[in-house]
């Protein structure tokens, strides 16, 4: 059973003992040990299509505003040129990837948000067609940001171009984009739980959330 479902700083906030095997948080469900043996525990992932859909301009200016994000919380300084160039997108914004980014702009004579790579945008976005397909599937299983990581950085790269610190740039984007889209995912959970979304029961997952709201209806 998951505590805390999408209340990712609240942990222990009630003084419960958390110990128990079969209790735990999504922070913790996030990062279990992937090298416990368990044969039940074995996820296969799903095939993925060759070719992914890049031409939704609302999911280019909302995943162009995420990239943003993403670079501004990158735990390091950018004080590497090549990271720099790598991550940040320094000339005029590209409407098509930071439309968004660019409507939200509070200051009109000088940039205050952060406007990310095209080509790192556009990995991004592959990322995230990846992550519509495979989560609903390892969804089930500990050390569910892990499994997500190791295969995604065999079946999508990011094209930087190279420098000493580009293998920890590649991790870093990984793990928070992934951090990013399961906290959204478990959100929409719970709002189908709530009824305050309607799942489109695309998947056995979302089937179940909707049982649960219409049994906790009845019962009110």
């Amino acid at each position: 059973m998951m505590k805390n479902f999408c209340s990712y700083h609240s942990r222990g906030s009630n003084c419960e003992q958390d110990d128990e095997s079969f209790v735990v948080s999504i922070r913790e469900f996030l990062s279990l040990d992937i090298n416990r043996k368990c044969i039940e525990d074995q996820w296969k992932p799903p095939p993925v299509p060759d070719t992914v859909s890049e031409d939704n301009f609302y999911d280019q200016n909302v995943i162009g505003y995420i990239g943003g994000f993403l670079v501004k919380h990158m735990p390091k300084p950018l004080d590497c040129e090549i990271c720099r160039f790598n991550l940040i997108h320094d000339g005029v914004p590209n409407i098509q990837y930071h439309g968004l980014v660019v409507q939200k702009e509070y200051d009109g004579e000088k940039r205050r948000l952060q406007y990310a790579n095209v080509e790192m945008i556009k990995t991004l976005i592959k990322i995230y067609n990846h992550l519509v397909i495979l989560v609903p599937s390892a969804i089930y299983h500990p050390s569910l940001s892990q499994r997500l990581i190791s295969h995604l950085r065999i079946t999508v790269d990011f094209d930087f171009q190279e420098c000493l610190h580009t293998e920890e740039l590649k991790a870093q984007l990984f793990h928070l984009f992934i951090r990013v889209y399961i906290f959204r995912y478990m959100k929409k959970l719970s709002n189908f739980v709530f009824g305050k979304e309607e799942p489109n029961k695309s998947t056995s997952l979302e089937r179940q959330m909707q049982q649960l709201y219409l049994h906790f209806k009845k019962r009110k």
